[in-house]
C-alpha cells in the first residue's frame, strides 16, 4: 500500500523557508565582516611597516612597498597642516635599518611632498619665497607627483620682517647712477654764512664766507668682492680775508677680494691735501698757514681658523708739508716734518662671524724723515702699540669697532724724549630706530713738529653726533667734539672743545637745504685762549 506523502500546513512550510533564509543572510554577513577585518588589518600592519620603514625603524622587504610608502599621502590633521608634526625616528643607530640608500630616499620624498607649517604670522608683501626644486621620479619608476612651492618657515619670516623693521627710511635717499657694477652717487653742496674768527687766533679777522663742495661715491654691487670710490673737494672763500682762502681735496678706494670662504684680502689707498688746523705752539708759520698731503696705502689678509680669524696687515703713509706763501721771519720750513710711515699689525678676532666679536691687536711701525737732522737732532724711530677692543656687526643697528691700548715711538736720537701714551681708535653707528643715529668717532695718533727740542706730539680727537628725525624730511643734528695735543720735550698741551647744531630740510630725493652753525674754543698751556664761531646755510643737490 503506497504512503501518502506528508503534507504540511501551507503556514508551517512558510516559516521554515523564513529561517532558512534569515540563517544564510546571518552566515553571509559574519562571512563578509570577518574578511573586512582580514584586509583592515592587513591595511594597519602594512601602514605601521611603511612608515617604520620611513622614519628609519624596521626594514621593509620588498622595494616596491618603499616606494609606495614613499609616494604615499596621508589625508590627516599633520598632512593638512592642522596639528603639530611628529618628530622623525633618530637614525644614529645603525642597526635600525638595513637598508641606508633607500631610507634616505624614502625620507627625502616624504619631506619633499608634506607641505611646511603654516605660520601663524602672515608673510610679507615684500619677502622672498624660495621655489622648491621639482620632485624627481622615484627609483622604482613610480608617478612623478606635482609639488608647490612652500611658504617660508616661521623663522625666515621672522627675520625677514625683523631686517624690514630695521632698515633705515630711503624715502629721501638718492637713487644714484648705475654703470656696469657699479652704483654712482653725485652731489655738489653751496653754502653761505659769516666766521668770527678767520685767523684763528686771539683778535683775528671776521669775514663773510662761501663754500662749495662737488662729491661723488661710487659702490660696487657684486656678488662677489667689493669697492668703494669716494672722491671730494671743496673751496672755502672769504672776502675780507681773501689770503686765508683755501682748497680741499680728497679721494680714497676700498676693495676687499674674496679668496675664498675663509679667507679675503682688504686693500685701502687714499690720497688728501687740506689746510692744517692752526697750532699756537707751531714754529712753522706763514701767512696763509700750511697744507697737509697724505698719501696712504695699506693691504690686509685675514683668514678664519676656527672661532679665531687672524688679519695681517701693511700699511705706508706719505705726509708731506707745504707753505702758502713767505714763511714769516725766523720761521722754520715746514717741509722738515716731511716724513714717511712704515706699519704692520697683526689682529686677532675671536668669533668674527658672531654680533659682538673682541679683538686684540699688536702693531710695529718705522717713521723715517726727509730731512736727516732737525735743529741737530735725527728724528727717526721706531714704535710699537698694543690695542684691545670690539667688532661690532649688528645690522643698522649697531655698527664699527672700538679698541683702547697703548703706544710708543722712539727717536734714534735718545736727546730726544720718547713719546708714550694711551690710545684710542674707533669708529661706532649706533641707530636704535629709524628716527635717531648717533655716530661716534675717535682716533690717536703721533705726529711730527716743527718745535725745537720736541721729538713730536700725540693728538687724540673725539667726537659724537647725533642725527634726530623730527619727520621724514626734517633732521636736527647735534655735536660735541674734543680734541687734544700733547708736545713731547717742551711739555705743551693744547686743546678745542667744540660744539655744533644743524637743520635740514628734504625737498625730495634730489635737493635739500641746510642751516648749520658750529662754536671751538681753543686752549694752550702756554698760549691765550681764543675762540671760532661760524654760521652757514646752504643747499644739497644729490642724485
Amino acid at each position: 500500500m503506497q504512503r501518502a506523502p506528508l503534507l504540511l500546513p501551507r503556514d508551517r512550510r512558510s516559516r521554515s523557508r523564513g529561517r532558512m533564509r534569515s540563517h544564510a543572510g546571518l552566515v553571509a554577513t559574519a562571512l563578509l565582516l570577518l574578511f573586512a577585518d582580514v584586509a583592515a588589518a592587513q591595511t594597519l600592519w602594512l601602514r605601521g611597516r611603511l612608515d617604520d620603514k620611513a622614519q628609519g625603524g624596521e626594514t621593509v622587504d620588498s622595494p616596491r612597498r618603499a616606494a609606495a610608502a614613499a609616494n604615499r599621502i596621508d589625508l590627516n590633521d599633520e598632512t593638512l597642516g592642522l596639528a603639530e608634526p611628529k618628530p622623525a625616528a633618530s637614525t644614529a643607530d645603525p642597526a635600525s635599518s638595513t637598508d641606508p640608500a633607500s631610507t634616505d630616499a624614502a625620507a627625502a620624498d616624504l619631506t619633499r611632498i608634506a607641505p611646511a607649517k603654516p605660520s601663524a604670522r602672515a608673510p610679507s608683501r615684500r619677502g622672498r619665497v624660495t621655489p622648491v626644486a621639482p620632485a624627481q621620479p622615484p627609483a622604482s619608476g613610480g608617478p612623478t607627483l606635482p609639488v608647490a612651492a612652500t611658504e617660508p618657515t616661521p623663522r625666515a619670516l621672522d627675520t625677514a620682517t625683523a631686517e624690514e623693521a630695521e632698515k633705515p627710511d630711503d624715502a629721501y635717499a638718492p637713487l644714484g647712477l648705475r654703470t656696469g657694477g657699479m652704483i654712482w652717487y653725485p652731489a655738489l653742496e653751496a653754502s653761505a654764512g659769516r666766521k668770527s674768527n678767520v685767523d684763528s687766533t686771539r683778535g683775528g679777522r671776521a669775514s663773510a664766507l662761501w663754500t662749495v663742495e662737488p662729491e661723488l661715491v661710487g659702490r660696487s654691487d657684486w656678488s662677489r668682492h667689493s669697492l668703494e670710490v669716494t672722491l671730494r673737494g671743496g673751496r672755502s672763500a672769504y672776502p675780507d680775508a681773501a689770503d686765508q682762502s683755501q682748497n680741499r681735496w680728497s679721494g680714497e678706494m676700498r676693495g676687499r677680494i674674496d679668496l675664498g670662504d675663509l679667507t679675503r684680502a682688504d686693500i685701502v689707498a687714499g690720497w688728501s691735501r687740506q689746510r692744517e688746523s692752526s697750532s699756537a705752539n707751531e714754529a712753522s708759520t706763514s701767512g696763509a698757514g700750511t697744507d697737509r698731503e697724505t698719501k696712504t696705502a695699506s693691504l690686509g689678509v685675514t683668514r678664519d681658523v676656527g672661532l679665531v680669524a687672524l688679519t695681517l696687515r701693511g700699511g705706508y703713509e706719505r705726509n708731506g708739508y707745504l707753505a702758502n706763501g713767505a714763511l714769516a721771519a725766523g720761521a722754520t720750513d715746514p717741509a722738515v716734518q716731511n716724513n714717511d710711515l712704515w706699519t704692520v699689525a697683526l689682529r686677532a678676532t675671536l668669533g668674527p662671524t658672531h654680533t659682538i666679536a673682541p679683538f686684540v691687536e699688536v702693531q710695529g711701525s718705522a717713521r723715517r724723515y726727509d730731512a736727516g737732522s732737525v735743529y741737530g737732532h735725527v728724528r727717526d724711530g721706531e714704535g710699537s702699540a698694543i690695542r684691545v677692543g670690539v667688532a661690532a656687526d649688528a645690522g643698522p643697528t649697531l655698527r664699527g669697532e672700538i679698541a683702547t691700548g697703548w703706544g710708543t715711538e722712539r727717536p734714534h736720537d735718545r736727546a730726544l724724549n720718547e713719546m708714550t701714551g694711551w690710545l684710542v681708535d674707533g669708529n661706532l653707528t649706533w641707530s636704535p630706530s629709524r628716527l635717531v643715529v648717533v655716530k661716534t668717532k675717535v682716533k690717536s695718533t703721533f705726529e711730527p713738529t716743527t718745535n725745537a727740542g720736541s721729538p713730536g706730539a700725540l693728538t687724540r680727537a673725539a667726537s659724537i653726533d647725533l642725527d634726530w628725525a623730527l619727520r621724514r624730511d626734517v633732521t636736527v643734528s647735534f655735536g660735541v667734539g674734543l680734541d687734544g695735543k700733547h708736545y713731547y720735550g717742551i711739555d705743551v698741551d693744547e686743546q678745542t672743545a667744540s660744539l655744533s647744531a644743524g637743520l635740514t630740510y628734504k625737498f625730495d630725493r634730489n635737493f635739500q637745504t641746510f642751516l648749520r652753525t658750529r662754536f671751538d674754543r681753543v686752549t694752550a698751556s702756554n698760549a691765550e685762549a681764543y675762540d671760532v664761531a661760524t654760521v652757514t646755510a646752504g643747499v644739497r643737490i644729490q642724485r
